[in-house]
């Protein structure tokens, strides 16, 4: 019975994290959508030249592996013959830094799954690694023995959000939740941050949830200012581990832009976080409308940028901006270096003449990324044809899977699902923030600072997550509800400590409140 009992918990994990990926097994084939192939790419070209012992940063190297955006060459062109051992899909030559435009933790954390077989297997690490967390999350608030009546509701919480179909996604958007309860588990995690070795592979953890999308540097910042910041002023010197909580969350940024900078140096030979910003923050202010106006100013007058010569271009979506296939930047490729100094001239020149403009336009963009969340469509439509040039390569069984999904066979049943659930997924998260409300006031009255940092945390993450895609993006539902399913758990969870009465004691936890022992429902 005893082993049966510390065999309990995993196995309720595995078998909740078995259920958070029920759209994938639904399905047929992890779900994927249009940049899933220039995530999965780069890990699949590196394990196969891994298997032949010669796996190096030279990008020259992968040649025949590279389906583009598009399903043809990065560079406009198809290559010649695909490399020994792989697919006959058209080869291109990776060009350049093969991050320029994703940063590396995600795809490399996709190495172990690059093959046809194990790549079925990445939706159920992801729901793992986000049940994990909610577990941990619960503990931290309710103790190491929560009540039956709080894990079923943390578990039902999960399974009707946005959280199933972004843990069946071979993208990094369920990592941004990921990452949400990472920054919760800073704020209200106890003793165990005092462990060295507990506390280094939390801060590694961070470090990669961190460097897996380029906004999460600056929301993790946020958050942990938010979060650690109210912590700190509400608790002050009862919280024992402010000092704790402060060192971890800076040593997972250093280490995450480390990691950035390190991967760009070795693969791109340039010390940058990201070097694509220019294009992506060029992409904004040309839908914006700004751009245009610095464009339209300037060029009769004589500049000589590369987009002078494309008026066409000037005002339009920043998404058609980007992924046009005649778009100036990938026309103009083989001068990428110059169009990136001509984006960073461009965009400053917005910023000094038209600041009031562009602060205009990117608050109305937070406003409405703030209240536009949705499960994307694109999930259970058939993927883009680069992702099937890369399944050729790889093979079956992964290709003749995710040919015979319900996804690649347009199934009405499987997008009804997806309607269904997006409406219960956003109806949840607008109780979610009224939950944390409430329980922001009665942690208030109850002097319960954990709680009231916990829902500081949740407002800064909402806000900041508008905030980064709104200014830096074109407004997409599938970017707000990255962030809804984990503020829904925090909600969940703080009503329940809430809930919980005070001389409720864990197991064999003391008779006072032990940060190690006992939840914070006990504070």
């Amino acid at each position: 019975m005893p082993a049966l009992s510390r065999l309990s918990r995993p196995l309720q994990a595995g078998l909740l994290a078995l259920l958070l990926c029920l759209p994938a097994l639904v399905n047929g084939f992890p779900l994927v959508f249009n940049d899933t192939a220039h995530y999965l790419r780069k890990p699949f070209a590196f394990a196969q030249e891994l298997a032949r012992g010669r796996l190096s940063t030279d990008a020259g190297q992968y040649r025949g592996y590279m389906p583009s955006h598009f399903g043809g060459g990065e560079d406009g062109a198809a290559a010649p013959a695909a490399a020994p051992g792989a697919g006959q899909a058209a080869p291109v030559a990776l060009s350049g830094n093969p991050f320029f435009l994703r940063p590396a933790p995600y795809s490399l954390a996709l190495l172990p799954f690059a093959t046809a077989l194990t790549v079925l297997l990445v939706p159920f690490a992801q729901a793992l690694l986000a049940v994990l967390l909610a577990g941990a999350l619960l503990r931290a608030l309710l103790g190491p023995a929560p009540p039956g009546w709080a894990r079923l509701a943390m578990a039902a919480a999960l399974l009707a959000s946005s959280a199933p179909w972004l843990a069946s996604l071979v993208m990094p958007d369920v990592l941004t939740g990921c990452l949400a309860l990472w920054l919760a588990l800073l704020v209200l995690g106890g003793d165990w941050l005092r462990q060295p070795w507990r506390a280094a592979g939390f801060a590694l953890l961070g470090a990669f949830l961190i460097g897996s999308h380029l906004s999460h540097l600056p929301l993790a910042a946020a958050g942990a200012v938010a979060g650690v910041g109210a912590r700190w002023w509400l608790d002050g010197r009862r919280d024992a581990l402010r000092w704790w909580r402060a060192g971890i969350a800076g040593l997972a940024l250093l280490a995450a832009a480390g990691g950035l900078l390190g991967t760009n140096l070795a693969f791109g030979k340039k010390a940058t976080l990201s070097e694509s910003s220019p294009l992506f923050l060029l992409a904004r202010m040309v839908g914006d409308g700004t751009a245009g106006t610095v464009l339209e100013d300037a060029c009769p007058q004589g500049a000589d940028w590369l987009l002078c010569r494309d008026p066409g271009f000037w005002r339009l979506d920043s998404d058609l901006f980007l992924w046009r296939p005649d778009s100036p930047w990938l026309r103009h490729w083989d001068q990428r270096d110059r169009f990136l100094a001509e984006a960073r001239e461009i965009t400053g020149r917005v910023l000094r003449e038209h600041p009031g403009a562009q602060a205009r336009q990117s608050l109305a963009n937070a406003a409405r990324q703030l209240v536009t969340l949705w499960i994307d469509p694109a999930l259970v439509e058939p993927p883009q044809p680069s992702f099937v040039e890369l399944l050729r390569q790889m093979g079956d069984p992964a290709a003749r899977l995710s040919a015979d999904s319900l996804a690649s066979r347009a199934d009405p049943g499987f997008a009804a699902w997806r309607r269904a659930q997006d409406v219960v997924q956003q109806a949840l998260f607008w109780l979610a923030l009224a939950g944390l409300g409430v329980a922001a006031a009665l942690a208030r009255g109850a002097r319960r600072g954990p709680i009231l940092a916990a829902a500081a945390l949740a407002v800064a993450l909402v806000l900041g997550n508008a905030v980064l895609s709104g200014a830096l993006s074109a407004v997409h539902g599938r970017y707000q509800s990255r962030i809804t399913w984990p503020v829904t758990l925090l909600a969940v969870a703080s009503l329940a400590a809430l809930a919980r009465p005070r001389e409720t004691m864990d197991r064999a936890a003391a008779p006072r409140y032990e940060p190690g022992r006992a939840g914070l429902a006990q504070r």
